[in-house]
């Protein structure tokens, strides 16, 4: 996938680029930011993974083929998505879509750029079913997932425990032939 920018609705001009292992240490420290944040992210800072072993997350996703997408703000990665195609000749077909923004990034229209390029590339590279998990509180993501035509499939009640002890549940969502214009 060629790099492409992109000008969002606070008018920052952001570059969207597959990431590499270079990119491993700002993915650490966005990681640990939307972990902080508390609204996304299903782990706790002690559960993230460590820069070398998100460099060969990196690695990995784009070996199976798949893409793994930073969005940067003049150098700051602010935010990415991770598309991991399922490795078995009979599953090619499958992914599984991650996606994290920054807080101060999100409602500018990012996460829509995102998709968009994604899903570009998952038509352009066999991929026709494409699947995710959000968590159940988190209502502007499963707004953006539905507008480009993923749809709700499974909700798992009382799946998340946050740090607080509160329960959230996790809906499951699938987007299938994801090959028509967005």
């Amino acid at each position: 996938m060629r790099a492409l920018t992109f000008v969002d609705r606070a008018g920052r001009e952001l570059l969207l680029r597959r990431l590499t292992r270079q990119d491993a240490e700002p993915l650490f420290v966005l990681h640990q930011e939307l972990i902080s944040d508390g609204r996304g992210m299903v782990l706790i800072p002690e559960e993230a993974h460590p820069p070398d072993k998100l460099a060969d997350k990196i690695d990995e996703i784009h070996e199976h083929g798949g893409v793994f997408l930073g969005a940067f703000d003049q150098e700051e990665l602010v935010g990415t998505l991770d598309l991991a195609r399922i490795p078995r000749s009979m599953l090619r077909h499958n992914a599984t879509l991650g996606m994290g923004i920054r807080p101060e990034h999100q409602g500018a229209g990012l996460g829509r750029a995102l998709l968009e390029a994604a899903l570009g590339w998952a038509q352009s590279n066999g991929i026709s079913r494409v699947e995710l998990f959000v968590r159940g509180d988190n209502l502007r993501a499963q707004q953006l997932y539905e507008s480009v035509g993923f749809v709700p499939i499974h909700l798992r009640k009382g799946f998340v425990r946050l740090p607080d002890g509160r329960l959230v549940d996790d809906l499951y969502m699938e987007l299938l032939e994801p090959d028509r214009d967005l």
